[in-house]
This record gives C-alpha cells, structure tokens and sequence, in this order.
C-alpha cells in the first residue's frame, strides 16, 4: 500500500480527515514525516506536519514542537513550491 492511500491517526487515536501530499524520512533526526492538507481556506492551501509511525494501514502522527524538525519540514515545503506541486500555502504546527 503507498503511505499516501494511508488513514492518518492523531495523538487522540482520531482518524484525521486530509489529503497526504507527501511523506519523506530525515537522516538528521532518524523520524518519517507527513505533510498533508486539510483543504483551502481563502484561497490558501492549509498545510499540516508531523512525524509518524507507520501501523498497519494507519500513520500515527505526533505533533512536532523541535525548532530544528520544523527547519527540515519548511525546506520540504520550499522544495515543493519551487517545483509547483503546492501554491499559496498556510503552515499550521498542530495536527487537527
């Protein structure tokens, strides 16, 4: 199965309604991390983060609160401007 077809799973063991936009695994801090969307508000891409632990068919995702995990999470979404795959984007730190 391909992590984005996955169920996202909060700290609360809620399923949380979103669309995964890409997945990706940090060297520097040896976690796996989500970035998904939970639609538009004002014309703006809202735009989640977290890390996550793969279960099953599920990605069990953890709030980030690391200045140094959001500087590797800001470079992901930079990187995926520049190649046109986001636009107009909102950054939120807590997961719904």
């Amino acid at each position: 199965m391909d992590l984005k077809d996955k169920t996202l799973i909060n700290e609360e063991n809620q399923v949380v309604k979103g669309e995964i936009i890409v997945t990706f695994y940090s060297e520097e801090t040896s976690k796996n991390y989500v970035i998904y969307t939970t639609g538009k508000q004002d014309n703006n891409l809202l735009l989640y983060a977290a890390s996550f632990n793969e279960e099953g068919d599920s990605l069990k995702i953890n709030s980030i609160t690391d200045d140094q995990e959001w500087k590797i999470i800001e470079k992901v979404i930079w990187a995926l401007k520049e190649v046109g795959q986001i636009e107009n984007t909102s950054i939120f730190s807590d997961i719904d």
